[in-house]
């Protein structure tokens, strides 16, 4: 009878027990993030996205572009555009400011996607 106990209270133990499920963040979770906190240290006005095969204009932009932008499962998207850029194919970032049709110079990120 004490076997059977013993038996009992070990399992209802083992069976209370849940096992914690650890989430490791993924590639774009992690550009995100950095992401993120490269805007916030650096008090960003504006993000820019752009692939470097095209290029970037050299004439100011217009008033609205980059002023928002919305990060989300490991893509970037910049309101007033249509294209949506996959973080993982980030090939590097930099600050700088730039010029708008108005004559201010915000902080910019600059996104370069391959």
């Amino acid at each position: 009878m004490k076997k059977i106990f013993t038996i009992f209270i070990l399992f209802f133990l083992f069976s209370a027990c849940k096992k914690e499920t650890v989430i490791t963040p993924t590639s774009a979770d992690q550009i995100s993030s950095e992401i993120l906190n490269v805007i916030k240290s650096n008090y960003v006005k504006r993000v820019i996205c752009w692939s470097d095969n095209t290029g970037f204009p050299g004439t100011p932009i217009q008033i609205n572009y980059g002023k928002s932008w919305n990060i989300e499962n490991g893509f970037i998207s910049i309101s007033g555009n249509y294209d949506v850029y996959n973080l993982l194919y980030l090939d590097r970032y930099d600050i700088n400011n730039i010029t708008v049709v108005d004559g201010s110079t915000p902080i910019t990120l600059f996104l370069h996607f391959k």
